[in-house]
Formats: C-alpha cells, structure tokens, sequence
C-alpha cells in the first residue's frame, strides 16, 4: 500500500525508524511469532496498535491520501517507539501475550521505567535502529 510514497508532510524529529508488523489470520500463530521476534536485538516487544489496521482501510475508502497516511504512520509509531523507550505504555499484565512478562527481556522492560525522558532516548533509538513490531488483529484485504 505504501511502498515508495513521499510524504509532502514533514516534521522536526523523525526516528526513520522500521517497522515490523505481524498479520494473518487469527490461531495462525502470530502470538507466538512477537515475542520471538522480540527476542533479536533491537526489536521492541510486540504492540496492538489497531490505528495502524485503520490507516490502510481509510486509504483503500479514499478517504486518506497515500502521503497523509504515510506520515500518520510515522508519527504514531514514532512515538510509540519513543514511549516505550522510557517505559510509558509498556503492558505489564501477566496473562496478556503481548506483556513484558512474557519478553526475553523483561528485565530491560523494568530498567526503562527510571530512564530520562528527551534527547538522550531520542539518539538511542536512531543509533541502535531500534525496530518498533506491531501485531495484527484483524486481517487486512
């Protein structure tokens, strides 16, 4: 959908970061692809961030432009990235498949709740490439 899309939009601060969306169809095994993709170096633990799934349906109704869906992406993921750095939003509920819980490094996933927030997280993720991994819950066609 958005392959090889300029964005006429532009801001201050932009990671340029990656992302790692995980889709298909539902018990076909994405709860237990997330956390293994966690599990590399430099990619986040998994996300539900169902305003990705929207972005693509408003684009496909033409009710969002190639290039505003593009930067909506960017910044929410941006900053999804960037709270998860510091710790803020992270899930800690035991039972869910997407909680710290359940990560390799869920120890990391503690020490970040005493990080400082501003400069210094915002040159960490762009110097590690860190990789934001969002999962799926409805499957897009």
């Amino acid at each position: 959908m958005l392959e090889n899309v300029t964005s006429s939009f532009s801001r201050n601060v932009d990671f340029g970061n990656k992302i790692l969306l995980i889709d298909g169809l539902a018990r076909s095994g994405k709860s237990m692809l997330g956390p293994i993709c966690s599990s590399f170096k430099d990619i986040e633990i998994e996300r539900v961030e169902e305003y990705i799934e929207y972005i693509g349906t408003l684009n496909r109704m033409g009710k969002m432009s190639e290039d505003a869906a593009l930067a909506f992406l960017r910044q929410k993921t941006d900053m999804c990235l960037y709270n998860s750095m510091i710790g803020r939003d992270t899930n800690f509920r035991r039972t869910d498949h997407s909680s710290a819980w359940r990560s390799s490094k869920v120890k990391e996933y503690f020490k970040r709740l005493r990080k400082p927030e501003g400069a210094s997280i915002v040159q960490e993720i762009r110097d590690k490439e860190i990789i934001f991994q969002n999962q799926t819950l409805e499957v897009s066609d």
